[in-house]
């Protein structure tokens, strides 16, 4: 049974955990989370529920006479994404590879549009927000109650020049060096703008309206407007997801702006086609970084086709490793070795051991921390999240930093993989990342 909360009095009602591990606790924090594994977005073709609307996915090699309008005809589909330079196009389609055009020289793949995205739990237990205050985004927007530790985006990121950012991930943040990278990188993301592709975003959120991208940037793919907020309730599994992985990325680079794109419902589910045509929208529109915590069991041709063009235009692509404990990764973190543009995440705790959940193998470049990790939710509430989703949010925010030292794109991601230190009491070839020594290598 999934934690609840009574709208009216911010308590629990109900609660049992069937952890298969247990969360910490933490200072205005109770986490209680379900079976790891359960927390990453994922696009299983073995699992998936069909999309009458949008059934498939080409990935389309462009003709030099191809245009969108004749596309369209010959697919009686939608183009999502049209890219001459890069020499392919992604058009969603009832085509099946059994009802292929007759022009197959388009044709590179067609793929089931459809996907499954597992959450660990609600995330742990949400904050009515009285301990902690909330400021109208003109000073500290968090606070422990002795001194603000957000800003607006226009100030420091401490308060006093003390360590307060949060005070709840305190141990987090000392294991991977924060407090040293940021003030050696008083930037702390300005003028980096990171893409977060997830559930949508509580846009009115005070941790967030200060941090977000122009609302004419914005997007939801499921529900085909402008507005990506959040929808659903905490009794839905895929609720706050997105708000807090906007705001661990923003508590990394307090100064950098967040793009939100809404492509998953708040049951839990997305589409291919969504995420896909997400990615093409952040690459266009200019972010610096793009956030996916989100995986896939099988090698989606269209995806790596966008992620391939969103690096061409510049962008550090982050992705998450999954949460099942297998030996191996998931896609598209797995192909990350393939480009100093990509990185693939893993989670750790705040001793820098892995998590449990955490996949491992090959592909694997980093880990960061993933465990509890305390975040903004809808409603102006605080809430624990723990999951690779977590870890990625914090590379995403890294990057980010890096990116705001007027680093190239290339520089940062050598430097996240190259300065890691080894994981706590396991051998592996992916270590934990130290912003420390990242900060230093930028030569900051």
């Amino acid at each position: 049974m999934r934690d609840s909360l009574n709208p009216n009095t911010s308590s629990y009602r109900n609660v049992t955990c069937k952890a298969a591990f247990a969360l910490l606790l933490l200072p205005l924090f109770a986490a209680c989370g379900q079976q790891p594994g359960s927390e990453s977005f994922r696009l299983d073709v073995a699992s998936t529920i069909s999309s009458p609307k949008k059934p498939n996915v080409a990935r389309v090699k462009l003709l030099s006479t191809d245009t969108v309008e004749s596309l369209e005809v010959l697919y009686n589909g939608k183009v999502i994404a049209f890219k001459p330079s890069q020499g392919f196009a992604i058009v969603t389609t009832s085509l099946t590879d059994s009802t292929e055009p007759a022009e197959t020289a388009h044709l590179s793949a067609i793929e089931p549009d459809v996907g499954v995205v597992r959450l660990s739990g609600t995330g742990g237990a949400w904050s009515d927000g009285t301990g902690g205050a909330w400021s109208d985004g003109t000073g500290g927007a968090w606070s422990d109650g002795t001194g603000g530790a957000w800003s607006d985006g226009t100030g420091g990121a401490w308060s006093d020049g003390q360590f307060t950012a949060l005070p709840a991930n305190n141990d987090a943040w000392k294991a991977i060096r924060l407090e040293s990278a940021q003030k050696a990188i008083p930037e702390l993301g300005s003028g980096i703008m990171i893409a977060v592709i997830d559930s949508g975003v509580d846009t009115g959120h005070p941790a967030l309206k200060n941090r977000l991208a122009p609302s004419s940037m914005w997007r939801d793919l499921v529900d085909n407007d402008n507005l990506p907020d959040e929808v659903g309730t905490p009794a839905d599994p895929a609720f706050g997801h997105g708000t807090a992985v906007a705001t661990i990325a923003a508590q990394i680079s307090p100064r950098a702006q967040i793009l939100p794109y809404r492509v998953i419902r708040p049951d839990g589910y997305g589409n291919l086609s969504d995420v896909v045509n997400a990615v093409v929208r952040a690459a266009d529109q200019g972010a610096q970084v793009i956030n996916l915590s989100l995986g896939t069991d099988r090698r989606s041709p269209a995806l790596e086709a966008v992620i391939d063009y969103a690096e061409s235009t510049g962008a550090i692509v982050v992705a998450a490793s999954g949460n099942r404990n297998l030996s191996e990764i998931d896609l598209p973190a797995r192909n990350a070795t393939s480009s100093s543009q990509r990185l693939s995440v893993g989670s750790v705790g705040n001793t820098l051991a892995r998590s449990p959940f955490s996949n491992y193998g090959a592909g694997l470049e980093l880990h960061a921390p993933g465990e509890a990790i305390g975040a903004a939710a809808p409603g102006e509430r605080l809430i624990a999240w723990t999951g690779t989703s977590m870890s990625t949010a914090v590379v995403s925010g890294a990057a980010a930093l890096g990116l705001s030292s007027r680093a190239t794109p290339v520089l940062v991601g050598n430097a996240l993989t190259n300065t890691t230190v080894p994981l706590s009491g396991a051998s592996s070839a992916a270590g934990a990342i130290d912003l420390a020594a990242f900060a230093r290598t930028l030569g900051r």
